[in-house]
């Protein structure tokens, strides 16, 4: 049985995916921020948020205690979202987790870090796929939870956790 040729739209398609996946896997080598712009094209890489960017790249090699404080609307979310989804695309062996005040606010950001994720080129395993719990075919993943959240989620090893803002922001503050 003889493969079909393929069309000119066919090997276009396959060698724009073929220099994607290589851009995805060279901005995963060079670290968190050439990742950020590799996989979200309208964001520059954080110059600003180099020491987290640092941290985050640590806490791939040994455990670390840190607190984030900058004004609103200067990427650290997104930035910590982006960190994970490398940190997952690195090592999908690993389990991490997010968690925020609330576990609404915490799965919200699971989904955004799961399609970061996917766009790095995880593979997800199909039958963990919640945004509290979505897991990768080499069983890392990530977990999603408020403070105070399912017990088991203090006991995970291997773990990155980014919190979300320690409260709420006031209603109508920016």
């Amino acid at each position: 049985m003889r493969a079909q040729p393929l069309t000119l739209e066919q090997l276009a398609s396959h060698t724009l995916a073929c220099v994607a996946r290589r851009q995805r896997d060279a901005a995963r080598a060079s670290g968190l921020a050439a990742f950020i712009p590799a996989i979200t094209p309208r964001y520059s890489e954080p110059l600003h948020l180099a020491q987290l960017i640092d941290k985050m790249e640590d806490a791939q090699g040994q455990p670390i205690r840190l607190v984030v404080s900058t004004p609103p609307r200067h990427g650290k979310t997104e930035t910590l979202l982006h960190g994970l989804a490398w940190a997952i695309a690195t090592h999908p062996d690993r389990t991490h987790a997010y968690v925020s005040y609330a576990a609404e606010v915490a799965r919200s950001k699971s989904r955004k870090a799961r399609i970061l994720a996917l766009s790095a080129g995880v593979t997800l395993a199909d039958d963990a796929a919640k945004l509290e719990e979505w897991r990768t075919v080499a069983g890392g993943g990530l977990l999603a939870t408020g403070i105070g959240g399912p017990p088991g989620t203090r006991a995970i090893t291997n773990t990155c956790v980014p919190a979300g803002p320690a409260v709420p922001a006031a209603a109508g503050s920016s």
